[in-house]
């Protein structure tokens, strides 16, 4: 039951449906388990609430101003647009979604906002992940057009994660595609050398304008969230890798993913799904992925 997302339901009835059919089909599958009986003590006693919506007295007519009042509004009222809305039967929806579409005509920027999966965040996450200003803001503070494609790696400067393999792809890339590279990340306390692993990727970047290499402190969580929602693809070039965090990352914000195959387990229904690149990593995948 856990497993059950109700953002893919899109009215109470249809909840309660599916709630149901896992109830039924597990008995089906144990029917020995219909004999089990809780303590009377600990019985389940179903609650009724009634909710009282009430305007917030904030208004919005631009997405600026619906960017500032998101930033300011409570959780609560957030909860209410992004859960409870969807499953009143009038609504079907996000309301911040059909308003973005319908009366701005943004129909990319409400499809993002429909795939924000608020599940493994707080409320206050997915504030952060829906503030468009923030997204502009670190755009903006680190020199980074939001007019153009980004490509993007994040990564600790590592020679396993292969920064300097990634600009030689993408000054590959960029003969064919007008679009630029992001690489951002940090180094490690058990790594001594990512200095200099820095210092090579800064030099091999020779301050092209499209290059961006962003050493960032540890609690940059802010920026790294804004430069992959704003990306137009992430890579992830490494050599060896453990879990692969941060292409889970950017997979669960159904980015296109062009990663190494390491590990080969990398998939997401989020995501278009990664193309991983055994051996030599492919650069035509960057580049076809990307137009």
């Amino acid at each position: 039951m856990g497993s059950i997302n109700i953002l893919d339901c899109t009215s109470i009835r249809e909840l309660r449906e599916k709630l149901i059919d896992t109830i039924e089909g597990h008995l089906r599958a144990h029917p020995d388990r219909q004999r089990r009986e809780a303590d009377p003590l600990d019985a389940f006693h179903f609650a009724k609430a009634r909710s009282f919506v009430f305007p917030a007295g904030r208004v919005a007519r631009s997405l600026e101003e619906f960017a500032w009042h998101l930033s300011r509004i409570t959780v609560h009222s957030l909860f209410y647009h992004v859960f409870v809305a969807r499953l009143t039967p009038e609504r079907r929806d996000r309301d911040f979604s059909v308003w973005i579409e319908e009366e701005l005509g943004l129909k990319e920027l409400a499809e993002e906002i429909r795939r924000l999966d608020p599940n493994p965040r707080t409320l206050e996450e997915l504030r952060r992940d829906l503030d468009v200003r923030t997204v502009q803001e670190v755009l903006e503070r680190h020199g980074i057009d939001p007019e153009k494609p980004i490509i993007t790696q994040v990564s600790r400067f590592d020679t396993m994660k292969d920064p300097v393999g990634v600009i030689q792809a993408f000054r590959e890339v960029r003969r064919r595609e007008v679009c630029q590279l992001v690489l951002a990340g940090g180094g490690a306390s058990d790594d001594p050398e990512s200095q200099q692993v820095l210092a090579r990727v800064r030099e091999e970047a020779e301050e092209h304008p499209d290059i961006h290499v962003l050493e960032l402190p540890p609690e940059s969580d802010l920026e790294v969230n804004a430069i992959q929602r704003a990306s137009t693809v992430i890579v992830q070039k490494s050599l060896r890798e453990g879990f692969g965090l941060t292409v889970t990352e950017a997979m669960w914000k159904g980015k296109p993913v062009v990663a190494g195959a390491r590990p080969r387990e990398l998939r997401s229904p989020n995501s278009a799904c990664p193309m991983l690149a055994d051996g030599r990593f492919d650069r035509d995948k960057v580049a076809g992925i990307g137009s």
